[in-house]
């Protein structure tokens, strides 16, 4: 064996003693490795706590929802009826503007037309009162002289008296008036009624009676509670004399005219 085979052979085996070496130190190692693994103390178990539900909060009581306003607007409420029984159009005012005014059964005794005023009657009105009274109506052209005289009638005995054409009236004759058709008509109380009879709301004659009517009333001003009450002033479906649909009467029965229903009064 030459001197470089001698040396290849002592590489070698120095190499293998090497490796050998290198594994027996690699394989300890690993040994001691896995025991540490093994022998590592486990952790200590955790006990899962229940997660605490959070302490509820004290809820703040909701705003209620404001509530829409309704299209339609109410009613204002109705007022109350002057008596039991009367129609609710009859308000307490009215009642009380009626029993201040002195509407009286008639009887036109005497008439003929005015001197200064071709359009008007001059007329005599028995109405209780000690003497007839000069009452001047323009009614020439719908009521002839024949339907004036005798005619039993409802006046508007406290009316301020006023003069027409140089002559003064002392009452008003109230008549029925259907303007579409031209027409008016006098309101009449059934026969047998008495002039000088106070007429009074249907249920409230007590009242009417207890009552005393103002003196006089002024239609010429503007703010007379005859204005307030003339709109009310209408005849029903069956032409009977009515304020806000309560019926007047009279001891012989309801005011009525011929033939005008649902019309004004005046």
């Amino acid at each position: 064996m030459n001197i470089e085979s001698q040396m290849a052979a002592q590489i070698n085996s120095r190499i293998d003693s090497l490796l050998k070496y290198i594994d027996s130190v690699t394989l300890q190692d690993g040994k001691e490795n896995v025991k540490k693994v093994q022998e590592r103390p486990k952790a200590p178990k955790v006990k899962k706590q229940q997660a605490k539900a959070p302490k509820a909060k004290k809820q703040q009581p909701k705003a209620q929802p404001q509530k829409k306003q309704e299209c339609k607007k109410k009613a204002p409420a109705a007022a109350p009826a002057a008596a039991a029984g009367a129609p609710a159009d009859l308000t307490d005012e009215l009642k009380a503007f009626a029993l201040r005014h002195d509407f009286r059964v008639a009887k036109i005794v005497e008439c003929e037309k005015h001197p200064n005023a071709d359009s008007m009657w001059l007329e005599k009105v028995e109405m209780g009162d000690a003497e007839p009274r000069q009452v001047i109506s323009g009614l020439v052209k719908y009521v002839p002289l024949d339907g004036m005289i005798g005619a039993d009638i409802v006046a508007f005995a406290n009316l301020k008296p006023a003069n027409l054409r140089g002559i003064k009236s002392h009452a008003m004759v109230f008549c029925a008036k259907d303007k579409d058709n031209d027409l008016v008509q006098l309101m009449k109380p059934p026969a047998g009624a008495k002039p000088g009879e106070r007429v009074w709301l249907e249920g409230m004659k007590a009242e009417f009676e207890a009552n005393q009517p103002d003196k006089s009333i002024n239609c010429k001003k503007k703010n007379a509670i005859w204005h307030k009450l003339v709109p009310a002033l209408k005849t029903n479906a069956n032409r009977e004399m009515t304020l806000a649909g309560c019926r007047f009467m009279c001891s012989a029965g309801p005011i009525t005219c011929e033939s005008i229903p649902n019309a004004p009064i005046s």
